[in-house]
């Protein structure tokens, strides 16, 4: 096992795993293709991690970054799995359109409208170069971030098919992380708690780390948030997919 999944720790509970501690894509299935990588950013070669399909929580895991961080989509554990007889959406945000169907957030919105144009921590190839910063991307900002942002899913947007794959990546925020998932009928399937945030707000993403959950009878909603109420939250590559 090499070290992208060391930094994955998951435990079984009960009938669910608990883990512990823009739109650049076409949706496969409707397309037959998927843009997995960023043809502007320098792309380390042979990055993408093992396929996860099996049900539980994933995370926190990083990637080929310097330091160990997520740093670009082929660093998903989703990123070379077979989606074709389903639909997979994938949503970097820097274009400034949520244009995907089937997701909502809760709350916040792109971080240039929430924030502003300065302090910006999307994930580290959005801005074309894998370099530990990436205060030139986009992401998703909410200002509080113990309430977090519960990305919700809808099967009627989705072709009556709710997703069996989610994940998305914490970028920014200070205290622990708490990430939840739930299954299509709202109930929890689990928690996981984790601490990886740097303390700076300036670009750095050395703390980047994906968070995800598989559950092939379907995920209803996602949410992420960290127990320091005033300093925000930033989230960025909201990925959703069913594979029929």
């Amino acid at each position: 096992m090499d070290n992208f999944f060391k930094l994955a720790c998951i435990a079984l509970i009960s009938h669910s795993l608990q883990g512990c501690g823009g739109s650049t894509s076409e949706p496969i299935g409707e397309t037959g293709s998927q843009g997995n990588e960023n043809p502007d950013s320098e792309q380390p070669a042979n990055t993408a991690p093992e396929p996860s399909s099996e049900d539980g929580l994933i995370g926190p895991v990083g990637g080929s970054g310097a330091n160990g961080e997520y740093s670009q989509f082929n660093d998903s554990p989703f990123a070379n799995l077979d989606f074709s007889g389903g639909y997979f959406y994938f949503e970097d945000f820097e274009d400034g359109i949520f244009e995907h169907p089937g997701a909502s957030a809760s709350h916040g919105d792109f971080v240039t409208l929430e924030f502003g144009d300065t302090f910006h921590d999307s994930v580290d190839a959005d801005d074309g170069l894998i370099d530990g910063n990436s205060l030139d991307g986009e992401s998703w900002f909410h200002d509080e971030s113990s309430t977090g942002v519960t990305w919700t899913f809808n099967a009627a947007e989705l072709n009556s098919q709710l997703p069996t794959h989610v994940g998305i990546v914490w970028t920014d925020g200070r205290g622990e992380i708490t990430f939840e998932a739930f299954d299509a009928d709202g109930e929890l399937l689990g928690v996981i708690n984790a601490e990886h945030a740097n303390e700076s707000f300036n670009g750095e993403t050395n703390e980047d780390r994906f968070y995800g959950v598989v559950n092939q009878s379907g995920v209803s909603a996602i949410r992420i948030s960290n127990d320091n109420r005033l300093n925000g939250i930033e989230v960025d590559h909201l990925q959703w997919g069913f594979q029929g």
